[in-house]
């Protein structure tokens, strides 16, 4: 017993040790400008140095740390590829890169209730603009409605009063509308007595589904998306994120997805 938990013990002590040493490496900002740079294609020393605008001796002494890392390699005719550890690595630092962008935001909010798979591919929304302006952000959903020639969907804990004009317009040209939203709201009653109800030929285009709760805010269309979490106690507040970028954008379309195979159908009259 006690010789399984040493045996645990040493073999996590060299797996921080590794990760510590990796960590070191990349937090060197000039040592990430050269992996980002080699990402796009191998360089000899001289050309990478000029690139970057550092001295030759300065390269040549980050690209040995990150050689003896296995994030570099030097290639037979003396120039230097990133490799596959390399390549991996950048990728995950797309996430860090995401969180750190906007540390203030994710003081008070929280990306935690995503499902794992998701919240490993944040750095796909490094691309994103942040609105910390609400009644910005609720512009910015009304521009995406008035915009979308495919399809409109949306999660949300709350149907603002003013797009229900636009979404019947939408059904009505031909477009796809999905919500998804919590079981203490259903579409249908909020419609009825706050807007226009949805004109009946347009039915067939209109799914709407319920979640127990809503973790996270999504409205998409074919263009663009806009994502926003929870508050650390649990709240809505609507401020987040827009994007046009196709990673992003996908990424939003994934979840939605995600969401909308575990949500239960609710029928609309």
């Amino acid at each position: 017993m006690i010789e399984h938990e040493l045996l645990g013990r040493s073999s996590l002590h060299v797996i921080m040790e590794r990760l510590s040493k990796l960590l070191f490496e990349l937090s060197n900002e000039n040592r990430l400008n050269i992996i980002v740079e080699l990402e796009k294609g191998a360089m000899k020393l001289t050309a990478l140095s000029r690139k970057l605008e550092f001295t030759v001796q300065e390269t040549s002494r980050h690209l040995s740390r990150l050689s003896g890392a296995s994030l570099v390699m030097k290639n037979v005719d003396g120039s230097y590829h990133i490799t596959p550890l390399g390549k991996q690595t950048i990728e995950h630092l797309s996430g860090f890169e995401f969180l750190a962008n906007h540390s203030r935001y994710f003081k008070t909010h929280t990306p935690s209730l995503l499902p794992r798979e998701f919240g490993s591919r944040m750095g796909d929304l490094v691309k994103c603009e942040f609105s910390d302006n609400v009644m910005q952000s609720f512009g910015t959903v009304e521009s995406m409605m008035k915009a979308a020639e495919e399809y409109i969907w949306i999660a949300s804990d709350y149907v603002l009063s003013s797009t229900l004009p636009l979404l019947e317009d939408a059904v009505s040209h031909g477009l796809e509308f999905r919500t998804i939203l919590p079981e203490k709201l259903h579409l249908s009653a909020f419609a009825e007595s706050h807007g226009p109800s949805f004109s009946s030929h347009g039915q067939e285009r209109m799914e709407h589904r319920t979640l127990k709760k809503i973790d996270t805010i999504l409205v998409l269309s074919e263009k663009e998306a806009v994502v926003a979490f929870p508050t650390i106690e649990g709240k809505m507040d609507y401020l987040g994120f827009q994007t046009i970028d196709e990673l992003g954008h996908m990424w939003c379309k994934d979840l939605f997805r995600y969401y909308w195979e575990t949500a239960i159908p609710i029928l609309t009259p």
